[in-house]
């Protein structure tokens, strides 16, 4: 490399370069890979980084890990430093008060006059329950201190889980004390009392009884309650045209399409890692996916078979995947690809074993063939004692070509069972979300109730959700907080936590958790069981009694009657339910079905130059949805070790092809849409894609979760809520640490 003084003398050496065509400077990029390269030219074994900058050892790694891990712990110089911005997590300014490391008020406080028989002070006091979650309930145990619950647990004795948890369960316990949440039931902004709105429901409702609810339209996310499916399906011969719809961001669609196409019915698949000596997994997170179904099971059966005692015959597994993850890190055998080639490479294995053909004309590269012929060779050896899964954030393509292959490897009955769907009310949500803007569009829609989700944010963007909200003569919302559409409702109601609420939920094996209340709702909040109830005969009847009602020929009777009136002491059958967590014998059992068609339809694979952008929910704030629990945003993220942030995920030659570095900004554009997020390398990432984690970019969630991060909605549509393939992205110049 040539040297030229500044000055007059450097600028015509410049243009004199530019004049003969002389290479371009190489990126930054480019330079880190070549010294890479050559620090590792004569080194054997494996290296483990994260970043590029660690691997190439540069001196701006060694300031940012002295800024991370700073020498006598001395906080950033910044105007709102790390542990500044920890102070302004709500929650952990509400939970302060659970200490003893805090003064008591100024004002003067008095103890009990009678100390309530079943308290000790200093004793804590466990009651089972279990946390709501669109893929299954968590069960749990809660520890309780002086009537306020202070830490969560899973269930030691439940079938399920056997006391393991998952962070998103842990995370929840802070939502409870957060001091953002909704605390009042609002009118146009305006305070006003529930009564009020049950008199403004009410009326509605007198009004509709001649059409059966026509115009009356329900959204909410993924019903789990047996309860309140039961409360909509007595509401429903009430009011037969009335409407209820389920739609969450991230959803199970690709399984639902996928099993009403092969079995004629919906299903849920579960996997028996236990007994499968080969387990093969198709993009399917299974071991640190939080949101995966049965993610705490599958971990815990997986582990079991990865002991070297005596006896214990070790497990395989083979991972395909589109975005790095721990599953794919444990495994034997990993491979990344393309998301926009995951259908067709399942459709070729499928093939390959003899349940199906492949026709989509994929040219494979030598390492993904080796790869498949290795992995059909292995399967075949082990048919019955293996196991396909495949992701949930996969095509339904996948999600057939798995069905088809487990049921010819002889694994359907022994490594995988099918049973009821964990959702009592199943469906194609995006299809659903669909009708509904379309039924907003067409002003067929008088009254929309939208309980517990958050469409104005999460929605896809190319069915302008909120601007056909304005259609609608009155909107309604439920939630936690005054989030992006409770702020635009003409109702807002305040939601229960889970901790505060009667409910019952199915968890991943199908048994029954009974959820109540840890505390007494602290603002007087309500459930989506308050509001379903208000369609039926008994409008004040109380969830508690809703759910006894539900299961009362299953516990052997309750102490409640249709009118939801208390008759005695409780039964022996509901208190052991309750002492439990669950109820006995509610587990599903597995259905006897045949596949009878598993053939997906013809997908062309993208062009490998084509950049695709994978969208994947967040491994800590889910689709957004805790965004404003600290804890949450703390915790570090697989493999990257981002915490309070998201960004778009690449190779480190998609990287160098756009001629960036990490913590360059870059603008993602796809059919005129755009988005901008900071670019970060993540090792193993397939090339010509970008995968960004969903839920951040938040507008109106908190004083902890609004602001942070890059929101990838507006580039996600209704048609490719998974990937997208043929955008493009380009620096913008900006920089974002």
């Amino acid at each position: 490399m040539n040297n030229h003084p500044k000055g007059q003398d450097s600028k015509m050496a410049n243009e004199h370069e530019a004049v003969t065509n002389g290479p371009e400077p190489k990126s930054k990029t480019a330079q880190l890979i070549e010294a890479a390269q050559a620090r590792l030219a004569n080194k054997t074994g494996k290296r483990y980084w994260r970043t590029v900058d660690e691997l190439a050892d540069t001196p701006e790694f060694h300031d940012a890990l002295e800024r991370e891990f700073p020498q006598h712990a001395s906080e950033w110089a910044d105007s709102v430093s790390r542990r500044g911005f920890m102070k302004l997590m709500g929650a952990s300014i509400a939970l302060a008060g659970l200490t003893g490391c805090t003064k008591q008020p100024d004002e003067p406080i008095y103890p009990y006059v009678k100390q309530p028989e079943n308290l000790v002070l200093g004793k804590p006091v466990y009651f089972a329950t279990a946390h709501p979650f669109p893929m299954g309930s968590v069960p749990l145990l809660v520890k309780s201190d002086a009537y306020r619950p202070i830490k969560v647990d899973g269930n030691p004795e439940h079938p399920m889980n056997h006391g393991t948890t998952d962070a998103y369960t842990q995370g929840t316990l802070l939502g409870l004390y957060d001091p953002d949440r909704s605390q009042r039931v609002l009118y146009r902004g305006e305070t006003r009392d529930y009564i009020n709105f049950v008199a403004d429901f009410s009326a509605m409702l007198e009004s509709k009884r001649a059409t059966g609810g026509q115009g009356l339209y329900f959204l909410s996310g993924t019903v789990t309650s047996p309860t309140l499916a039961a409360q909509w399906k007595n509401a429903s011969a009430k009011y037969p045209n009335a409407k209820w719809i389920q739609y969450e961001p991230v959803n199970r669609d690709s399984a639902r399409i996928a099993s009403k196409q092969a079995f004629g019915d919906y299903y849920d698949a579960q996997y028996k890692l236990d007994q499968a000596d080969v387990i093969v997994s198709l993009d399917a997170d299974f071991l640190s996916g939080l949101w995966f179904p049965g993610f705490l099971k599958l971990a815990a059966d997986y582990a079991k078979r990865r002991s070297l005692n005596p006896g214990v015959d070790m497990n395989r597994l083979y991972a395909v995947e589109s975005t790095p993850s721990t599953t794919g890190y444990k495994a034997e055998h990993r491979l990344r690809m393309r998301a926009s080639q995951m259908e067709a490479f399942a459709s070729a294995l499928a093939a390959a074993i003899g349940a199906g053909s492949a026709e989509s004309g994929a040219n494979w590269t030598d390492e993904q063939t080796g790869y498949l012929n290795a992995l059909v060779k292995d399967l075949k050896a082990n048919a019955g004692k293996c196991v396909v899964i495949p992701g949930e954030q996969a095509m339904p393509g996948v999600h057939l070509a798995a069905i088809a292959m487990n049921q010819a490897l002889g694994n359907v009955g022994k490594t995988v069972v099918y049973t009821e769907t964990v959702n009592p009310m199943p469906t194609v949500e995006i299809d659903e979300m669909k009708q509904l803007v379309a039924d907003l569009n067409a002003g067929k829609v008088d009254w929309l109730v939208i309980l517990d989700t958050n469409p104005v944010y999460s929605a896809p963007a190319d069915l302008g959700f909120e601007k056909a909200l304005g259609h609608a003569k009155t909107v309604a919302h439920l939630g936690l907080y005054v989030d992006e559409t409770g702020e635009i409702a003409d109702w807002h109601i305040n939601g229960t936590h889970y901790l505060e609420m009667w409910s019952d939920v199915r968890a991943y094996d199908g048994t029954v958790s009974i959820v109540q209340p840890m505390i007494d709702p602290l603002y007087g909040g309500k459930s989506a069981h308050h509001i379903a109830q208000l369609l039926l005969a008994d409008p004040d009847m109380s969830p508690n009694a809703a759910v006894q009602l539900t299961w009362a020929n299953v516990v052997g009777g309750v102490n409640v009657d249709q009118n939801g009136d208390s008759h005695g002491p409780l039964t022996a059958g509901w208190r052991k339910a309750l002492h439990d967590g669950w109820i006995a014998n509610t587990a599903f059992t597995p259905k006897t079905v045949s596949a009878k068609n598993t053939a997906a339809p013809a997908t062309p694979v993208a062009e490998v130059s084509a950049l695709e952008v994978i969208f994947r929910p967040d491994p800590t704030i889910y689709d957004g949805r805790y965004a404003n629990l600290g804890w949450m945003q703390e915790l570090p993220k697989p493999i990257t070790n981002l915490s309070w942030d998201n960004a778009a995920l690449m190779s480190i030659q998609t990287l160098a092809k756009l001629n960036a570095v990490e913590s360059d900004v870059i603008e993602i554009d796809y059919q005129g849409r755009k988005i901008k997020a900071s670019a970060m390398v993540m090792p193993g990432h397939p090339d010509q894609s970008i995968t960004i984690y969903l839920g951040y970019g938040r507008r109106r969630s908190g004083r902890v979760g609004t602001g942070p991060g890059f929101d990838a909605f507006p580039i996600r549509l209704a048609n490719s809520p998974l990937f997208v393939v043929g955008a493009t992205a380009k620096k913008t110049g900006e920089t974002y640490a």
